[in-house]
C-alpha cells in the first residue's frame, strides 16, 4: 500500500485523490455498527479497493511509460497489468485512444 505506482504516474488527473482523503478511515466502532444493523460489513480488502480503482483510471488512460512499475518496491509489474486490461477493455468497447 505504498501508492508509488499512483505517485510517480504522469497522467495521474484526480484533483483530490480517494486515497488521500479519510473516506476509508472508519473507526472499529462504526463498523461493529453497520455489522450489527446489517448482520454483516463486506469491505475489500484497501489494497484490491486501490488496485480496482487505479484500474478504473488507467484502462482507457496508461500511456505505457513504465514509470508505475519502475516504482513498484516489490517489483509488481504494475504498467503490463494495466496494459493487459487496458487492451481487453478497449477491445470490448471497440475503443481507440487517441
Amino acid at each position: 500500500r505504498c501508492h508509488n505506482c499512483m505517485i510517480n504516474c504522469p497522467i495521474c488527473y484526480c484533483r483530490e485523490c480517494i486515497f488521500r482523503t479519510p473516506t476509508f478511515e472508519h473507526e472499529s466502532q462504526l463498523l461493529f455498527q453497520w455489522a450489527e444493523r446489517k448482520g454483516t460489513v463486506r469491505m475489500l480488502p484497501d489494497t484490491l479497493l486501490f488496485h480496482l480503482t487505479r484500474l478504473n483510471h488507467m484502462v482507457t488512460s496508461c500511456v505505457g511509460c513504465g514509470l508505475c512499475t519502475d516504482a513498484c518496491p516489490v517489483d509488481i509489474p504494475v504498467g503490463t497489468v494495466f496494459r493487459a486490461v487496458g487492451e481487453k477493455a478497449q477491445a470490448i468497447f471497440d475503443y481507440h485512444p487517441g
